[in-house]
């Protein structure tokens, strides 16, 4: 079974990986994978570089996938320090003394 694998950058879309194999059965499979999108043809016979060309230029032409919106990483400041809070002295006799 005959292989080919490549890649190359391409100046919008970044790397591009190629390869092309060819199955038991005989038959050729063209892959090209730009970051995480897969595209693929298959074909029967020798012009498999042909069919390479072919799907390279369809993933190029490919609208580029959106990345998730990040938000913009900001450095969180620390809250000012604040004295902490005092409470109130409560009297622990349960019975006011009583008054003459």
């Amino acid at each position: 079974m005959a292989a080919f694998r490549g890649t190359f950058t391409h100046e919008l879309r970044g790397t591009v990986e190629l390869e092309a194999r060819q199955e038991a059965d005989g038959h050729w499979l063209c892959v090209a994978r730009i970051g995480s999108k897969r595209f693929e043809l298959s074909t029967f016979g020798d012009l498999w570089g042909m069919t390479l060309q072919q799907v390279t230029q369809s993933a190029l032409d490919s609208p580029p996938f959106e990345t998730s919106p990040r938000s913009k990483l900001e450095k969180r400041t620390h809250p000012p320090v604040t004295p902490p809070r005092r409470r109130a002295i409560r009297s622990i006799v349960s019975n006011p003394p009583p008054t003459d």
